[in-house]
């Protein structure tokens, strides 16, 4: 018999506290019995493979410094295996690997696949624990839980460990990594929690990891992530927690993740995504009340009743969600800002990361369309962009004192202006014509030149 169940308790200092409510329930771990000669912790002499595991634990002992690690009892030494530090038996086999922060110095050695019934391992907590992950780690076909949490460790994730199909959680947060997310992992069709956290990750996120179907938990948060979110995602149907906060992702959000009835917890703050939720996120409960989105190029709400109703169902105040309703005029002003050197502006504060609420010079009305934009002396330089008519209910347009040259393009007429001010720039001037004459009459307050006079 191999030990074979996993629970909350198994990970009880492997993966944070909301990980193991979120997965509570089941047995208990396996502690290093104090049963007598010739009991099943006991056979380790006359069950096979076990001069193996005892020539793995050395070679990992010899690899790490274990002269000097903090605690090494009965290494070495002819005691039973299950009476060194950090080991537990099963069978008289290695089940459980734990040794955390423990003062193991050097790398992980390959010799370890000579484990070849272990369970569990772990060896979190490490910043002198350095090389990379041995891919033979990915012959353990009965490995369930792999934790390398806070060492040294660096290069990239094995593609090999997309063979374990037995695995069940894999919590890999090491700031030294790097490399991209193997599509590989797309194969652990056990794994129920994926821990990449703040590991150096780059590249896109594979749609491959849509075919994790018993993932519960999915946390890629605090890397370099790129591209947009999978659509494939959304197949994952059982997921309750997903962070993907912290990225540089782009593109607008999957109507897909709406499949995700089970969600409970949602983050996708400070990316660049673009956009209005999808209306098929009304059909995520998210039982948690945690969802964050903030901190994106245009990410937002759409101004309707059924989404008003459902954030207020996760206690977000009205000041909250209003700020975040869509605006039909963000891209335009965007472009308005990169077509008259934006970067250079004086105190800007807008960009792709900021809120549209707040941009200096621009007023909203209750459906989060600009109705004025006053940029009066903040230092705008170059040509008037034809993307200026699309603000559609703009009324105010204040533009005076600035560096901006030519020809005010004909298609603003379109603007249904009440005050435009263009004066006191170097060569700034509407076209000496009927039309715009006629334009400018129907206005209440106007002030700039005339090309030609």
């Amino acid at each position: 018999m191999k030990w074979k169940s996993w629970n909350s308790a198994q990970l009880l200092n492997a993966l944070p506290l909301a990980v193991l409510l979120a997965v509570a329930g089941g047995c208990e771990v396996p502690t290093n019995p104090a049963s007598g000669p010739g009991q099943v912790g006991h056979r380790l002499a006359v069950q096979p493979g076990a001069a193996g595991d005892r020539a793995a634990l050395m070679a990992l002992y010899d690899a790490t410094d274990g002269e000097n690690w903090k605690d090494n009892t009965n290494w070495g030494t002819d005691a039973d295996l299950d009476e060194w530090y950090g080991v537990w038996t099963w069978d008289g086999r290695v089940d459980q690997l734990v040794i955390r922060d423990n003062g193991l110095s050097g790398q992980i050695p390959a010799a370890l696949e000579g484990l070849t019934a272990l369970g569990r391992l772990d060896l979190s907590y490490h910043p002198n624990l350095k090389g990379s992950i041995p891919p033979e780690l990915g012959n353990l076909a009965d490995l369930y839980g792999l934790v390398l949490v806070e060492t040294s460790v660096s290069g990239g994730i094995p593609p090999e460990l997309g063979n374990l199909s037995s695995l069940v959680y894999l919590d890999l947060r090491n700031e030294g990594m790097s490399g991209s997310i193997p599509p590989e992992l797309g194969n652990l069709s056990s794994l129920e929690i994926l821990y990449l956290y703040n590991n150096g990750m780059s590249g896109s996120i594979p749609p491959e990891l849509g075919n994790l179907s018993s993932l519960r938990w999915l946390s890629l948060s605090r890397n370099s992530l790129s591209g947009s979110i999978p659509p494939e995602l959304g197949n994952i149907t059982g997921l309750e927690h997903l962070f993907l906060d912290d990225n540089q992702l782009s593109g607008g959000v999957p109507s897909s993740l709406g499949n995700l009835a089970a969600l409970e917890r949602l983050s996708l703050s400070r990316n660049r995504l673009t956009g209005a939720l999808p209306s098929a996120f009304l059909n995520l409960y998210l039982a948690e009340n945690e969802f964050s989105w903030w901190e994106n190029r245009g990410l937002c709400i759409p101004n309707t009743a059924a989404f008003r109703a459902w954030m207020a169902r996760m206690a977000f105040p009205d000041w909250s969600v209003n700020r975040s309703l869509c605006s039909a005029d963000r891209e335009a002003l965007l472009g308005l800002h990169d077509a008259l050197d934006g970067e250079n502006w004086t105190d800007s504060n807008w960009g792709d990361d900021t809120d549209i609420r707040t941009w200096r010079g621009v007023t909203l009305d209750s459906d989060a369309r600009a109705t004025e934009l006053r940029l009066g002396s903040s230092g705008l330089s170059g040509r008037i962009p034809n993307v200026l008519a699309d603000l559609e209910r703009l009324k105010v347009l204040v533009i005076e004192g600035n560096g901006l040259i030519g020809e005010v393009p004909e298609s603003v007429m379109d603007l249904d202006l009440d005050v435009f001010w263009w004066s006191d720039n170097p060569g700034l001037c509407v076209p000496d014509t009927e039309a715009f004459r006629t334009w400018l009459g129907d206005m209440r307050s106007t002030s700039g030149p005339i090309c030609g006079h």
